[in-house]
């Protein structure tokens, strides 16, 4: 339907914007966001907290997927609010998960960007995606 049309448009945020944004995101931010999901995740061992963010991640992405696809294919508006949420979650536990192996979530972000400037210098390139070495 044409609301929906309209909604995909404004999520398509091109590559220029989002660089942008990551470029905004200071490392410290990203600690101090850990550390204070830390603080909520009760007191359990580096293990525990692993394990707790690896079936966390799973189960909030899949809210985050239930969400888009009941907008998608079911006729919902998409809840721009309660997705913002659902992502949120999803960090809280990539940040215990991350703290659980002992890395801090300004590691993650920049062994990504690394990894991701290595495969697509360019930008990305679906061939390149396809015929990955």
């Amino acid at each position: 339907s044409e609301g929906n049309d309209d909604t995909l448009e404004r999520l398509q945020i091109d590559i220029e914007t989002l660089g942008e944004i990551y470029c905004t995101i200071s490392q410290n931010n990203l600690n101090e966001y850990q550390i204070n999901a830390l603080r909520t995740a009760n007191k359990l061992t580096p293990d525990e907290l692993v394990l707790n963010g690896v079936l966390g991640l799973n189960g909030e992405s899949g809210e985050v997927a239930e969400l888009y696809k009941k907008f998608k294919f079911q006729g919902h508006d998409l809840d721009e609010d309660k997705l913002i949420d659902e992502l949120g979650d999803v960090l809280w536990y990539l940040a215990i998960c991350a703290a659980g192996i002992g890395v801090n979530l300004s590691d993650v972000a920049q062994r990504n960007a690394a990894k991701l400037q290595r495969r697509y210098p360019q930008g990305f390139d679906s061939d390149k995606s396809k015929n990955r070495v």
